[in-house]
């Protein structure tokens, strides 16, 4: 039996600090873990990514050569079978260069040490070209906050990238594999836009439930990721039992900002595990600091204070880079997403 001791917090509000950088690009590291197991095209994603995540404070992730392994297959049997391929995410047996159905078939292959009920797999599929760099869709995705969840979760363990060739040139394929329960920031969730930021855009292009598969401009969505060594229990809404007991974002002049506060959840179009999202109702304004407070509880914590603050840009940003999927397949926790539907207009939802 495991034993928890909960201590009460007397009227503490914390601060979400961080590692002091002025902006993300000063978070930027020369090397990161795996790195020799990447192309130089995976080295940039993950490189990129690298500086979000120590931007607001979340470890440091990894590229791991078996699950490198499993993706870089993966793109050699879309490379020879696109033509023909009813799922994307899903091998068909008895195809050229059959690797293996799912992502857990071509991960246990690929040796990869896979426990189902202590990880979740997240496998991506996004557009490269020469107009966008790697880094820049790095950029795009951090805007959606259903991508800030496995791309700020505590937990990550490891990843691979590949891109396609051939045939499936112009597209890329990613696996992340994330540890659930994290084991990390069990005290204090992962921020974003982090407290002291100033390139915030007031306004994005993002996808929001109930959208269908069209992205909308909408002012900038403010999330907290959770971690915890407990979950409540494999597969259900809210693993954490994440709630919000208040929330108030307040710009510089004193205007309350009216939101929407959306839980850790799935949806027919995409799933968090332990975000919170804080939707603005309206657009922020530009080039005005706004403060977060608010008031939370999760399955180790029962009520803690957190208050932030940071700054928006001139304008806002229009380009998107797809809208959310996810498709959770037989066989364990995964979560699939996709381009959008003319890529692959069979992909199940």
């Amino acid at each position: 039996m495991t034993h928890r001791l909960l201590l009460p917090v007397l009227g503490l509000t914390l601060a979400a600090c961080r590692p002091d950088f002025a902006n993300v690009d000063e978070a930027c590291k020369d090397k990161i873990k795996g790195e020799k197991h990447a192309s130089a095209e995976s080295a940039e994603f993950f490189h990129r990514l690298a500086c979000y995540r120590r931007y607001a404070g979340a470890e440091q992730p990894r590229i791991d050569s078996k699950v490198t392994v499993a993706t870089e297959a993966h793109v050699d049997w879309l490379d020879q079978n696109v033509d023909n391929v009813t799922f994307w995410n899903i091998e068909e047996l008895g195809t050229p260069l059959f690797y293996g159905e799912s992502v857990f078939d071509r991960l246990r292959r690929a040796e990869f040490n896979l426990d189902t009920a202590q990880s979740m797999v997240w496998e991506v599929l996004m557009p490269v070209s020469e107009d966008r760099t790697r880094t820049e869709n790095v950029d795009l995705l951090i805007h959606d906050p259903h991508y800030r969840d496995p791309l700020l979760a505590p937990g990550w363990y490891g990843g691979g990238y590949d891109e396609g060739r051939d045939e499936f040139l112009g597209l890329a394929y990613s696996v992340w594999v994330l540890d659930l329960p994290s084991g990390t920031h069990s005290g204090k969730p992962v921020f974003w836009p982090v407290d002291g930021d100033t390139r915030v855009p007031p306004e994005v292009m993002v996808w929001r439930p109930g959208d269908g598969y069209d992205s909308k401009l909408r002012g900038y969505p403010i999330t907290m990721t959770f971690g915890s060594s407990e979950v409540l229990g494999i597969g259900r809404e809210n693993p954490l039992g994440v709630s919000v007991i208040t929330s108030v974002i307040t710009a510089d002049d004193g205007t309350v900002v009216e939101h929407d506060v959306e839980l850790p959840s799935s949806s027919e179009f995409g799933t968090n595990n332990s975000t919170v999202i804080l939707w603005p109702v309206e657009g922020l304004q530009p080039q005005t600091t706004y403060t977060v407070d608010a008031e939370v509880s999760w399955v180790t914590t029962p009520h803690k204070k957190f208050s932030w603050s940071f700054t928006t840009t001139a304008e806002p940003e229009t380009e998107v880079l797809w809208g959310a999927r996810s498709a959770p397949p037989a066989g364990g926790r995964a979560h699939v997403r996709t381009v959008d539907e003319a890529v692959t207009p069979t992909v199940r939802r």
